[in-house]
């Protein structure tokens, strides 16, 4: 294969709702506050519409306050136990990884999985699967996260991931530029032709509105999306399918993993698309020089006769 065809596909996971029901909040945190997920939501609502912030920082932020309410101490080890407790998904395991990956190694071409959420990468991290952590399943992971003090505790935002800020992860992944402390690299203007990942190699899963930019820029370049929902939410449903039809996405289906289903027969045929459109690109770039080296010979030979 061609250095100049990048062998890599990319295959980019939102996490709340797309391979874990809800919010992540939900599942540890607020039973440590002892409150209702509706009663926690519509308060961090009004905190960022009062302060006029940004709602990722805002949740943050609010996290915060609420838990010292409490007389809780937000830590790293606090949230990674939280995180053990997130629910995943119908076949988001060890299958799903193995069975999606194993289709590029035929054509010697390396599938990496990425997390780009808006939820807290501590949380992220504490999640496992079969005993493993969740997250060396993944190439990367980028997501919201803190600062952290001497004693652990949760200071200042280290990095908030809002839906529009979601994109700048797609070019870093893109570019081969995956350190968020390298803002030189990702603004640099890099040929689709070289790039690590070129946009139209990547797949995007996501299940809603505030993954609708990276849906839409993966999709301008010729890469897929995929809009999901959780089948027990009537609500979710619609909007996946809204998606499709504003043309931000190239199927729904239910939030289901497992081998046979709509999600793992999409995702299995856009990885089978890319590997065809990167074996038809090197196959015409590998005749078009074969004919420029043919086309020289020819030439040094006419030469020669004359």
């Amino acid at each position: 294969m061609s250095m100049n065809i990048s062998p890599v596909i990319a295959i980019c996971y939102d996490f709340d709702g797309t391979l874990s029901p809800g919010n992540m909040q939900e599942h540890g945190f607020l039973q440590e506050l002892g409150m209702e997920p509706e009663e926690f939501w519509l308060k961090c609502e009004d905190f960022c519409r009062r302060r006029r912030v940004d709602r990722v920082l805002g949740y943050m932020r609010f996290m915060l306050e609420e838990a010292g309410a409490k007389g809780l101490k937000v830590t790293r080890s606090m949230l990674r136990e939280f995180g053990s407790r997130i629910p995943l998904f119908p076949g988001m395991d060890s299958s799903w990884f193995a069975r999606i990956s194993g289709l590029g190694a035929a054509s010697g071409i390396e599938i990496r999985h990425y997390i780009i959420s808006s939820g807290l990468r501590e949380m992220i991290e504490g999640v496992s699967i079969e005993g493993l952590e969740f997250s060396r399943f993944f190439h990367n992971i980028f997501a919201s996260s803190y600062i952290y003090g001497d004693d652990e505790s949760a200071l200042w935002p280290a990095m908030a991931v809002n839906y529009t800020g979601k994109t700048q992860f797609l070019f870093r992944i893109s570019k081969g530029c995956e350190n968020i402390d390298d803002d030189r690299t990702v603004n640099q203007l890099v040929s689709e032709n070289i790039r690590t990942v070129p946009l139209s190699n990547m797949i995007y899963v996501g299940d809603g509105s505030t993954d609708i930019p990276c849906m839409k820029l993966i999709r301008n370049f010729g890469g897929r999306a995929v809009s999901v929902y959780d089948p027990s939410k009537t609500v979710a449903r619609r909007l996946a399918h809204e998606i499709v039809s504003c043309g931000r996405a190239d199927i729904a289906a239910p939030a289901d993993y497992r081998k046979g289903g709509i999600l793992d027969s999409a995702v299995s045929r856009m990885v089978s698309s890319i590997i065809y459109n990167i074996e038809l690109r090197t196959f015409a770039r590998t005749e078009c020089i074969r004919e420029k080296q043919l086309k020289k010979r020819w030439q040094s030979a006419e030469r020669a006769e004359a």
